[in-house]
């Protein structure tokens, strides 16, 4: 069984898979507790527990949890009709997510902070790795350098310089090869300026959260 918040059918809007049809699972619960999270109904309380059946039909961004078994939640990819899953959250990796995987035939992508650590076999089942840089939240967890390095794709949020710095630090542990995008905060200008001018400088990328601008879940 998992803690989820959100199941629904969209598009990967953000970094490498951009544009690509997808089924969402959000999952419930993390300790991370970013200040300025977009999702605060995956950690905050009070919340309401629901069958999957209610979270379902659930409007977008509802205060729910539901237990559901990992066959239902296969089956429910299964008849999105989608090549692509993304498990998100809160902190997907805070929950056992081996039973989840070897259900799904898809492509899966896992967007995690980098502050849990998966085991090996769950790591095996990962298709795609979407490490988003949390650091020095109010959680008080710790990056792992592991996960930067262990990353397909490393996809920094960045409203200040003080974010790139930190940035920097990590990517002493990641490979050439990885792909970089930076995030700005809340769509903001002066953020997105910031990134702009930066990947430009590095030869990264900018990812602006595109479902939103389009007004998609």
């Amino acid at each position: 069984m998992l803690r989820v918040s959100e199941v629904f059918r969209s598009v990967q809007a953000e970094g490498t898979h951009t544009g690509t049809p997808a089924a969402f699972i959000r999952l419930y619960g993390c300790g991370v507790q970013c200040p300025w999270c977009d999702t605060p109904y995956t950690w905050k309380h009070p919340v309401q527990s629901v069958t999957f059946a209610e979270l379902v039909t659930a409007p977008a961004e509802s205060p729910l949890v539901a237990e559901v078994a990992e066959d239902d939640l296969a089956a429910w990819v299964a008849a999105q009709g989608v090549r692509h899953v993304v498990l998100t959250g809160g902190e997907p990796l805070e929950q056992p997510l081996t039973p989840l995987l070897q259900r799904l035939p898809q492509i899966v992508q896992v967007e995690t902070s980098g502050t849990v650590l998966p085991s090996r076999e769950t790591l095996a089942l990962i298709d795609w790795l979407t490490v988003s840089p949390k650091v020095a939240m109010p959680g008080g967890r710790r990056v792992h350098r592991e996960m930067i390095d262990l990353a397909h794709e490393i996809k920094m949020p960045v409203g200040r310089t003080r974010d790139l710095a930190h940035l920097f630090d990590l990517l002493e542990a990641a490979r050439p090869e990885t792909p970089v995008w930076l995030q700005p905060l809340s769509l903001s200008p002066k953020a997105t300026e910031l990134c702009l001018r930066v990947a430009a400088r590095e030869g990264w990328k900018v990812s602006r959260q595109q479902h939103k601008t389009a007004g998609m879940r």
